[in-house]
């Protein structure tokens, strides 16, 4: 992202330098609740990114892009990963509609955004109700949609 003389990359950098432009409930000014925010995109980028990548790459990117079968011993260990960030990502939203408090912030969009091809990729979800609902609702969102890839009909 270019911003006058400054240059930024990194979508979760590029994500607070924006919402830090406005008052808004996405990045809150809320030293708590910033840090917050940043723990689950940290966690995110740690941990359920690497968790969901392999299984999007190896179920649906190879197919959409005639790369072969999927690889089977990635599946077995990114299914492993993923049941296991996926129980942490439950376990949380049992106790709350979104990752920081009971509104939408970057941090939903953070982790929101590995399961966009979610279904394409056969992953798990549906196992996990607090997080499958979650993502329910962050997918129904007008900007969620008007935003997500759309696949043509001859992929």
């Amino acid at each position: 992202m270019v911003d006058g003389d400054f240059t930024l990359w990194e979508s979760t950098a590029i994500m607070q330098y924006l919402a830090s432009a406005t008052t808004n409930a996405l990045w809150p000014n809320d030293a708590r609740q910033r840090a917050d925010i940043m723990r689950w995109q940290s966690w995110g980028l740690a941990h359920w990114g690497a968790a969901c990548a392999p299984l999007t790459f190896e179920r649906f990117v190879k197919k959409v892009t005639n790369q072969g079968p999927p690889d089977a011993a990635v599946i077995a260990k990114a299914l492993d990963a993923f049941h296991r960030e996926a129980r942490v990502l439950d376990a949380h939203l049992a106790k709350q509609s979104y990752l920081v408090g009971d509104d939408l912030t970057l941090a939903d969009l953070s982790i929101a955004a590995p399961l966009v091809y979610a279904q394409q990729a056969d992953m798990p979800l549906a196992q996990y109700a607090h997080a499958r609902d979650w993502f329910g609702r962050v997918a129904a969102l007008p900007a969620w949609r008007e935003a997500a890839p759309q696949m043509p009909a001859a992929a």
